[in-house]
C-alpha cells in the first residue's frame, strides 16, 4: 500500500537527496528507501535498479526483518526479469515463495508464480 501512495508522487524524485543524507536514517529507514528508489528505476527501465535493490537487500539481511527481505528478493525477481537475467532471478523463487506462504500473501504468490513460469520461458 505504501508503494502504490507513493507511485506517481514526487516522492521519488526526493529519494536520492535524502540517500545523500544517510546518516540522518537508521539501516531501517535506508532499506526502505533503496527499495522505493530501486522500484521508481525499475518503472522507468533503468537498470541500476538492480544495484539499488541489491544494497536494499544487504541492509535488510542485517535487520532480519520478517517479510521484509522477501518483498526485496520479490523486487530483485521482477527486475532480473525485466532486464533479462533469468538465471539471477531463478535463485531466488524457492525462498521468496516459501515465505509468501507463510505471510499468506496469496496476490504475491500468484504474481511470484507467473514470474517463475515466466523466467523458465526465457
Amino acid at each position: 500500500m505504501i508503494y502504490e501512495y507513493f507511485a506517481d508522487l514526487s516522492f521519488e524524485i526526493h529519494l536520492p537527496f535524502l540517500l545523500e543524507h544517510q546518516e540522518l536514517y537508521d539501516k531501517n529507514e535506508l532499506s526502505f528507501l533503496y527499495d522505493l528508489l530501486g522500484l521508481s528505476k525499475l518503472r522507468k527501465y533503468d537498470e541500476s535498479a538492480i544495484e539499488i535493490l541489491q544494497n536494499a537487500k544487504s541492509l535488510a539481511v542485517i535487520l532480519n526483518i520478517p517479510g521484509w527481505l522477501e518483498l526485496i528478493d520479490y523486487h530483485l525477481i521482477i527486475s532480473y526479469l525485466r532486464f533479462m537475467q533469468p538465471a539471477k532471478a531463478l535463485m531466488l523463487f524457492d525462498e521468496c515463495g516459501h515465505d509468501f506462504q507463510e505471510a499468506g500473501a496469496h496476490r504475491r504468490i500468484l504474481d511470484l508464480c507467473f514470474s517463475q513460469a515466466r523466467c523458465l520461458g526465457m
